[in-house]
C-alpha cells in the first residue's frame, strides 16, 4: 500500500467514528426532546384539568347569582314596587330599592360575562 491509500484510508476511518458520534447525539437529543414532550403533555393535562375544575366552581357560582338575581332579587323587587305603590310612595324615592335596582343590573352583566367563559376542552379531545 502507498502512502496515499494509507492517508485516504485513515481519513475514512475518522469521517465513520464522525458519523458515529453524531448519531449518538442526535440518539441523545432525542430521547431528551421525547422525555421532555411527555413531560409537557402530562403537564398541560393537568393544568387543563385544574382549569375544567376551576370552571365548574365558577359556573355554580354562576348559576347561584343567576338564580339569585332572577327568582329572589325579582321578587322581593316586585312585592316592595307593589307595596310602595299601594302606599302611594314611589319605589324609585327609597336609596335602598335604588341600589338593588343598580346592583341587580350589575349581577345580570356579570352573568353575562360569566357566560362567555366556555368549558376548556381536554388536550387532543
Amino acid at each position: 500500500m502507498n502512502y496515499v491509500s494509507k492517508v485516504t484510508e485513515l481519513s475514512t476511518e475518522k469521517v465513520e467514528l464522525g458519523n458515529m458520534g453524531a448519531l449518538k447525539g442526535a440518539v441523545l437529543i432525542l430521547k431528551n426532546v421525547e422525555s421532555n414532550a411527555d413531560r409537557f403533555f402530562q403537564d398541560l393535562v393537568d393544568k387543563v384539568d385544574r382549569s375544567i375544575q376551576s370552571w365548574k366552581a365558577m359556573n355554580k357560582h354562576r348559576n347561584e347569582l343567576y338564580n339569585y338575581v332572577y327568582r329572589e332579587v325579582d321578587g322581593i323587587l316586585r312585592t316592595f314596587d307593589s307595596n310602595a305603590k299601594e302606599l302611594g310612595v314611589k319605589p324609585d324615592s327609597i336609596p335602598e330599592y335604588k341600589e338593588v335596582v343598580k346592583l341587580r343590573k350589575t349581577a345580570i352583566e356579570v352573568i353575562k360575562l360569566l357566560d362567555r367563559i366556555k368549558v376548556p376542552k381536554e388536550p387532543l379531545a
